[in-house]
């Protein structure tokens, strides 16, 4: 087994677009990061036994179908092919800076166009945080420098709850962002 690949088996329903998530494990539970995830059939393959891959990439639409499928909604049939596609022309990068609760509300409601796809809201944020490089909790989150003055900027950091990490320490900094302000909680 090449290093740095786990395998666990698992059963799961081969029903048509069944997600399959896995969530990193924290020491603290308080906070989940993003998953990564596989969905049925997209993601299958036979090599000699059947198996499903998980990717960090397929992470936000199995998200995606899994609460879904937790709400009771039936999305067997659908276009889970052209789903992912979208996301991925419209995600620049980074799935989990679109607006989730819109998408699962287009789908939910059987009412889903491509242009539900869209980013989150979104505003920049200045802190004073000391030197050092930083990374949010999404996998595909770019590395942030504090610049010569200890200050760091964040572009476009949809609102919501957020994790900062600083790499190289097992320091981190929890922040709530509005439309107007960034309520920081440090550990």
């Amino acid at each position: 087994m090449p290093y740095g690949q786990h395998y666990l088996q698992i059963s799961i329903s081969k029903k048509y677009n069944t997600p399959v998530v896995a969530y990193p494990i924290l020491k603290e539970q308080k906070f989940s990061l993003p998953p990564a995830g596989a969905i049925f059939p997209i993601n299958y393959c036979q090599e000699g036994k059947d198996r499903i891959t998980l990717t960090w990439e397929m992470g936000f639409p199995a998200y995606i179908f899994e609460r879904l499928l937790n709400l009771g909604v039936d999305i067997s049939t659908f276009n889970s092919h052209r789903f992912i596609d979208v996301i991925d022309e419209k995600s620049t990068g980074d799935p989990w800076s679109l607006n989730a609760e819109l998408i699962m509300q287009s789908i939910a409601v059987n009412n889903f166009r491509k242009t539900h796809i869209k980013k989150a809201p979104c505003s920049d944020i200045i802190l004073i945080i000391g030197i050092g490089s930083w990374f949010l909790e999404s996998p595909f989150s770019p590395i942030y420098n504090s610049d010569d003055n200890d200050i760091l900027y964040i572009e476009g950091i949809t609102e919501g709850f957020h994790r900062l990490f600083k790499i190289g320490s097992s320091r981190y900094i929890d922040l709530y962002i509005t439309d107007n302000e960034c309520i920081i909680f440090s550990p």
